[in-house]
């Protein structure tokens, strides 16, 4: 009942709301799989929504996305076969690293990109983690050569990525959910 209602304030974009509810259904039951993901996403959605330019939001929205990723380990944990857990695993992670340093984003790219690549592979119609991949090996495409061989030597290996990768990920997110503006954006990022 709990998820449920909870689903019906994701429906109406009310975050908090939702928070409550799958927060009370996952405490009700800790290793409930779809009170957990579901937990972990109204987190992300929240830190999503704030304002990275706000400096008096920044820690809040590290919170957020720490709690995000706090609840998406338990979701892989309760079950390690569906797309849910990973793809909010990977998200939260993506979007709390851009709040540390350059050597903890390093280190963690690889994990969010395996992450991401274990979502497709659970569900091969998971359109954001198409999406994410997209968002993923654009990012590490815009690592310029002599920033890639400086932060190689202070931080260790850099993984790449392609524009090429990213178009063909963002595509592939279009096509499966075509009507999901965001897809289209991030696709004309790319181009």
């Amino acid at each position: 009942d709990r998820i449920r209602q909870g689903d019906e304030y994701y429906s109406q974009f009310n975050d908090e709301k939702a928070l409550e509810e799958y927060l009370a259904a996952a405490q009700a039951e800790p290793e409930n799989y779809e009170a957990l993901w579901k937990t972990a996403r109204a987190y992300f959605d929240m830190g999503d929504l704030m304002d990275p330019k706000d400096n008096s939001a920044k820690e809040k929205q590290r919170k957020l996305f720490n709690e995000s990723f706090s609840y998406a380990k338990k979701a892989v944990r309760a079950n390690p076969n569906d797309t849910w857990g990973h793809f909010f695993l990977s998200a939260a992670q993506g979007k709390y690293v851009l709040t540390q340093g350059k050597k903890d984003q390093v280190n963690a790219s690889k994990t969010i990109k395996a992450e991401i690549e274990k979502a497709i592979e659970l569900d091969p119609n998971n359109d954001l983690a198409y999406h994410a991949l997209g968002i993923w090996h654009r990012t590490m495409a815009d690592i310029g050569g002599a920033q890639r061989l400086l932060g190689g030597m202070i931080y260790g290996s850099i993984p790449k990525g392609t524009n090429e990768e990213s178009e063909r990920s963002l595509q592939k997110a279009i096509t499966l959910k075509p009507d999901y503006t965001n897809h289209h954006l991030e696709l004309g990022r790319t181009y």
